[in-house]
């Protein structure tokens, strides 16, 4: 299993972007990590290829991250777009999958450790 822990950066940043209301910005983030360990968990139960084992990549869905990683804000961005925009990724695209190519990968960023 494996736990993320973010560099305090991010959430600084984060908070200083939403600050109102108190703590909707560790919140956010908090439901984003915890999607993202379910993903790279739910990828490990999965199996890794020899490719992804040799790497660290792990396969999870960019879009459904996306999509269940959550809110803030009054405009409702989603938190795994501002993380993007504002350079501050968790994951990192490294083979962009299609349903062509039926290959997804993401690589774990510098931005956390794995426990």
């Amino acid at each position: 299993m494996i736990k993320i822990t973010v560099d305090q950066s991010v959430e600084d940043a984060l908070e200083q972007s939403f600050p109102t209301p108190y703590g909707a910005a560790y919140r956010a983030l908090k439901k984003y990590i915890n999607v993202v360990e379910s993903m790279i968990n739910a990828a490990l139960l999965r199996g890794l290829t020899p490719e992804e084992k040799k790497f660290g990549f792990y396969s999870i869905s960019t879009s459904d991250l996306a999509n269940k990683g959550g809110q803030i804000g009054s405009q409702k961005i989603r938190v795994h777009k501002w993380l993007r925009e504002n350079k501050l990724e968790i994951v990192e695209t490294v083979v962009a999958g299609s349903k062509f190519t039926g290959r997804i990968q993401v690589r774990t960023a510098t931005r956390f450790n794995e426990a």
